[in-house]
This record gives structure tokens, sequence and C-alpha cells, in this order.
């Protein structure tokens, strides 16, 4: 398949563009989206990003979120929950969904805004409130919330909370402000 795209790579080498290739994922339940895809795994494996774009729940028929399922050029980022009607796309929300978890139940409720995030927040804001504290404490206290490490290290970034080593311990500390 890769021998395949190579006049492609080329062309887009030479006009110093990016291909964007459309590509549809199978009914397979429980398979991680990365292998989801229709026909050959290699079309997945020679991308450099893969996006799922996906229907948020069925009260919301104009919703859809776009999550990233590949990047090997750079983080990974947040989904964004958009709408899309009257002929316009409107950017609605940034949430911490995976595309792992958008396709286990592709109708689930997205829930606005989104309550892990808020709780991660408020479990980082409560903890730094009084200084600095060791990046394994907040997360320890995090885990006890029920909030995953994905959602934990987005709201850390959305907090503008720093991170500093202090001998062999890394510090977590709130920005001026506070950061909600």
């Amino acid at each position: 398949m890769r021998r395949q795209f190579r006049p492609l790579i080329e062309i887009a080498r030479e006009q110093r563009c990016a291909v964007l290739i459309v590509h549809h994922m199978n009914k397979a339940i429980g398979q991680k989206a990365i292998n989801r895809a229709v026909g050959s795994v290699d079309i997945v494996g020679a991308a450099r990003s893969v996006l799922l774009v996906a229907r948020t729940d069925r009260e919301h028929p104009d919703e859809r979120i776009m999550a990233q399922v590949k990047c090997n050029v750079g983080p990974t980022g947040s989904a964004i929950v958009f709408s899309v009607g009257g002929g316009a796309v409107q950017w609605l929300e940034e949430t911490a969904r995976t595309a792992d978890e958008v396709l286990g139940n592709v109708f689930a409720s997205l829930g606005r805004p989104d309550t892990q995030m808020r709780q991660a927040k408020e479990v980082i804001s409560q903890l730094l409130s009084d200084g600095p504290k060791p990046q394994r404490e907040v997360m320890e206290k995090l885990r006890a919330a029920g909030v995953g490490e994905s959602t934990a290290k987005k709201a850390k970034q959305l907090l503008g909370v720093r991170s500093v080593k202090a001998g062999a311990v890394w510090l977590w500390s709130m920005p001026d402000g506070d950061g909600l």
C-alpha cells in the first residue's frame, strides 16, 4: 500500500501541500479506533495524522465530534465538538474524550460542560491553592476522584499549571490567579 502512495507523496512534496484522504470505519464494536479502518490497515499506518469525525448524540443531530486517532508529528490534541448547519460550522467546545471513547458509544451524551474535566480542574485548583504539590500526590488525588490521566493532563494544560523539578521530585504549581 505504501508503494502505491509513493507518487502521491512525491506530488505533495513537490507542490508543498498536504494530502487529505477520507476513509470510512467498519462497524466492529470494541476495536481500537486505529484498527477500525475499512480495507488495508496500512492506509492508517502510512498517514502522519488521522482524525475521526462522529456524531455526538441523537438529541443534537447537527453536532459532531472530531478526535485524533493518530498523530506522529506532534502531541495529541483535545477533541473538539462542533455543529454543522445553516451553511456554517460552529466550534462549540473542547473535550477530553479520546477517539476510542467516542467509538465506544458514539451516541452517548457528551455532557456539556464536560463533568470529568470540570472535576479535574476543581481538584487541581483546590490542591494547589496553598502552594506547589508533588505531581505524584496530585495525580493520586485525581485518580481517587475518578479522573483519567489524559483528562488530568489536559486540565493541567488548560489551567496553565507549571511543572518544576525540585531535586528528584516534580512539583505542580498554579500560575498567578486561579486559572478557572
